[in-house]
């Protein structure tokens, strides 16, 4: 987790600090699209992590639309469980459970798992916990999770981020949150100084900030907005270019997704072909998906017999053609959208962009079921046949 000093601005907010996590008070924080949630909720675990030791447990948990079938209340709240004794022994009735459901071969159900942790939480003095991007779990889950956590009050201390979209939770501190002005600023010039390009073009003080004041006002508090904007910057070859593009910056998010998309449809052709059949693997994929998942699928052409390695798209490539919409997460080695509205927005484009794309999934996963040699891949060969049927079901 990122580590901010005490006096940054993310913390600046009363909110943001541990002694507004009082009596067992809920805080809801409602957050624009892109306003940087996650980080946000990061950032505010480490810094309780870093100010209590002693007798107190911690748990974050982080939704994640592509996960929502993994993603259930008893495995969330197992996973809450599991955080709380991170650097401390297990106690009997945790080794217990899992000593009988591991000889069972089956998994704990939701009420083993809560009364579980209602017990549990009385060993410590209090206990913190964070629930990111609530409005990524499925709606039915939601109020479950929710009330399933708020059962361990007044012990627990509890933080929910979203958008605004899901429903007011009752009794809970709700409050609004935009990225703060000098966040923005230190995350721009750290962009900045990341492109090769921007760094150059951009000698002078004067135009350094004269790029980060319009960057942050078009930003409008999205930290999403600031990142399409410096990739958008970073496309400029020459000053009076880079000018001319600061100007057109947009504040709406999805004028920003369609400027985009004009980038990635002026490319060359090689290229912009390979964008959208990224873009349209990465965002009807069914979970996160690897890079050497993702290199293999686009590598299968019809009529293939194996996955040749000099068919194989380089990562770089990938990652540049598709003009800042996906992300790699060099922990993982998975590859991502870079943030839930973009799959929203390419949702709406499945008319008219990928027309055809069930059908290449479940052709390239059929197809790919049909090599030899692949040796023991039973659950990943189940996977790609589920993709498969499921891509068929849909056409």
């Amino acid at each position: 987790m990122k580590s901010f000093p005490h006096d940054s601005p993310i913390l600046e907010h009363g909110c943001l600090r541990a002694a507004n996590f009082k009596n067992g008070r809920l805080v809801k924080k409602k957050l624009c699209a892109g306003a940087g949630k996650t980080v946000m909720a990061s950032t505010v675990m480490d810094h309780l992590c870093k100010g209590f030791v002693k007798d107190i447990g911690f748990a974050i948990v982080y939704c994640n639309y592509k996960e929502q079938e993994v993603q259930t209340p008893t495995n969330l709240l197992s996973g809450v469980l599991r955080q709380l004794y991170d650097g401390t022994s297990l106690s009997d009735k945790v080794t217990d459970l899992h000593s009988k459901h591991a000889e069972r071969k089956t998994r704990p159900a939701l009420a083993e798992v809560s009364e579980l942790l209602r017990q549990e939480v009385t060993r410590f003095s209090k206990i913190f916990v964070i629930v990111d991007a609530l409005d990524e779990c499925p709606e039915e889950n939601q109020s479950l999770l929710l009330e399933e956590l708020r059962a361990l009050q007044p012990k627990a201390h509890l933080m929910v981020t979203s958008r605004p979209e899901v429903t007011a939770i009752a009794g809970s501190v709700q409050l609004t949150i935009t990225a703060h002005t000098e966040d923005l600023a230190r995350y721009i010039d750290g962009k900045v100084s990341g492109s090769s390009r921007l760094d150059n073009l951009l000698r002078k003080e004067a135009d350094r900030r004269r790029v980060k004041e319009t960057v942050i006002k078009k930003a409008d508090g999205m930290f999403l907005l600031a990142q399409m904007h410096i990739t958008t910057l970073a496309t400029a070859t020459s000053m009076k270019q880079l000018s001319q593009v600061l100007e057109s910056l947009t504040e709406n998010l999805d004028a920003a997704y369609e400027k985009t998309l004009e980038r990635i449809d002026s490319q060359t052709s090689n290229d912009k072909v390979l964008a959208w059949r990224v873009l349209g693997w990465v965002s009807h994929a069914l979970r996160p998906i690897s890079t050497k998942e993702l290199r293999e699928a686009l590598a299968i052409e019809p009529g293939a017999t194996k996955v040749e390695d000099d068919a194989l798209p380089d990562t770089e490539v990938i990652m540049t053609v598709c003009a800042g919409l996906i992300t790699l997460d060099r922990t993982t080695d998975l590859v991502r959208l870079v943030h839930y509205t973009t799959q929203q927005y390419l949702e709406r484009l499945k008319a008219s962009r990928f027309t055809n794309m069930q059908m290449e999934i479940a052709r390239t996963c059929l197809l790919y079921l049909s090599f030899t040699g692949l040796g023991d891949e039973g659950l990943y060969k189940s996977f790609m046949l589920e993709v498969a049927l499921k891509s068929l079901s849909e056409q």
